[in-house]
């Protein structure tokens, strides 16, 4: 099941925007509020730029309507993991109309609330609600009283021994591991910026897009399923020589037709043992983790091979799929 989180992040740009946000407790204090649709591992999935009131069309509430924006095609057994300047009871009976669920720390001065909880507790005292439309509200009380709603059906809203030994609600143990997503996200853009001063504020919007989080993006789809894994450094050296070598030597001809050639994986016909060869992606792949050693000992050995490459090498189905998608 998925869990996603949607917070904001302010970025500093130029007075000529007509849209600029002031908010005192940020570092830049003035800047272009963007908000981030993120999973937890750093990806980000969604964008939306805020413009200013006067170009918001408001249906129940601002914090509502960029959640359902974000998450528009991310419907259907998700768990969506907010803050308190989202979270409210109509924005988690909406996404339960559409199988999505919510879990997320609650202000508590929001409307439809129970009364209760605004009685003192002490320190470890947990209290939790829940309506007719399957909402459950919790207090806990530590060093301060978090609040928190979820419509989660794992959720219980009951102490449990998490690690180190620490007693709190399974509710927080799930926001808290779920939260991290917009903070990585935040933390491989900040790396290497490439930003300078300028009075167009358009070109520093479409530069920290790119240069950031489509970049970042990428280097997360290649660190999870690419067959080298790179540092973002390296990643965006790699990047920034291949953009190089395509400029100064733009691709023949018969490279362009030798790409759009189609692939085939073929078998070596005859006895499996003396055909069997070592598959050659995951032998380099091997080799750059662990040496060449262990990448000798603990490759796959196969006799099927690409018949459209040159040299035909030996390759598995999973790193054919990868070298001609």
């Amino acid at each position: 099941m998925g869990v996603v989180q949607v917070p904001e992040i302010r970025l500093y740009w130029s007075k000529t925007a007509i849209f600029r946000q002031y908010i005192p407790g940020k570092r830049h204090k003035y800047g272009i509020k963007l908000y981030k649709l993120c999973f937890p591992d750093g990806y980000t999935y969604n964008v939306h730029i805020y413009s200013g009131k006067s170009e918001t069309r408001i249906v129940k509430a601002h914090s509502h309507d960029i959640v359902m924006k974000l998450i528009d095609l991310l419907f259907k057994g998700r768990i969506l993991c907010t803050d308190s300047f989202y979270t409210s009871i109509p924005l988690a009976e909406d996404l339960l109309t559409k199988r999505t669920y919510i879990c997320g720390t609650v202000k508590m001065n929001r409307k439809f609330l129970p009364p209760q909880p605004k009685q003192k507790q002490k320190r470890g005292d947990i209290i939790s609600f829940e309506n007719r439309s399957a909402v459950k509200f919790l207090k806990w009380t530590d060093k301060r009283p978090p609040c928190m709603l979820t419509t989660s059906k794992s959720h219980n809203c009951a102490i449990i021994r998490g690690k180190d030994d620490k007693l709190k609600p399974d509710t927080v143990f799930s926001y808290n591991s779920a939260k991290k997503g917009v903070d990585i996200s935040d933390q491989m853009c900040s790396y290497y910026k490439c930003l300078r001063k300028t009075i167009k504020w358009y070109r520093k919007v479409v530069m920290e897009l790119i240069c950031g989080t489509s970049l970042v993006n990428a280097w997360y789809i290649h660190k999870k399923w690419g067959t080298k894994r790179y540092q973002i450094l390296k990643f965006r050296e790699k990047i920034i020589d291949y953009l190089l070598k395509s400029v100064d030597n733009p691709p023949s001809e018969e490279l362009i037709v030798s790409r759009r050639k189609k692939h085939f994986l073929s078998s070596h016909q005859g006895s499996a043992r003396k055909m069997r060869k070592r598959c050659k992606e995951c032998y380099k792949r091997l080799t750059n983790l662990k040496g060449t050693q262990y990448a000798t000992n603990k490759t796959k050995k196969v006799t099927t091979y690409c018949s459209s490459c040159p040299d035909k090498p030996a390759l598995c189905l999973k790193c054919f799929k990868k070298l001609h998608r």
